[in-house]
C-alpha cells in the first residue's frame, strides 16, 4: 500500500496519474488528507521539539509516503523531507 497525502482537490490530474501508475505497476494507494488542512508549517510543540504541520508533517513523521498538490519547496522542508524535481514552476513578480 502506498500512503499518499494530499491537500487539494484540485489537484485531480496527479491523482490520476496515481492512479494510472497503481494500475500499471499493480500497486494499490490510500489518499489522506491531513487534519490540520496546511501544507507544512514548522512549530515548536509543548515539548520544546519541532515538527512541522500538514502533509510535510505527515511525510516527516511516516504517515504518508509521496505528497501531491502545490507545495513549495523550501530550505526547511528539505531539511525534514526529500523533494523530487517539481514538475510545475510558478514565478511570482
Amino acid at each position: 500500500m502506498f500512503r499518499v497525502a494530499k491537500l487539494l482537490v484540485r489537484c485531480s490530474t496527479y491523482v490520476q496519474v496515481f492512479a494510472s501508475l497503481e494500475s500499471v505497476l499493480n500497486f494499490s494507494v490510500v489518499l489522506t488528507s491531513p487534519e490540520d488542512e496546511e501544507w507544512g508549517v514548522r512549530r515548536r510543540g509543548e515539548d520544546g521539539r519541532w515538527y512541522f504541520s500538514g502533509m510535510v508533517g505527515q511525510l516527516a513523521a511516516g504517515e504518508a509516503d509521496v505528497s501531491i498538490g502545490g507545495l513549495t519547496i523550501n530550505a526547511e522542508r528539505q531539511e525534514a523531507v526529500d523533494f523530487t524535481v517539481g514538475i510545475v514552476q510558478v514565478h511570482r513578480r
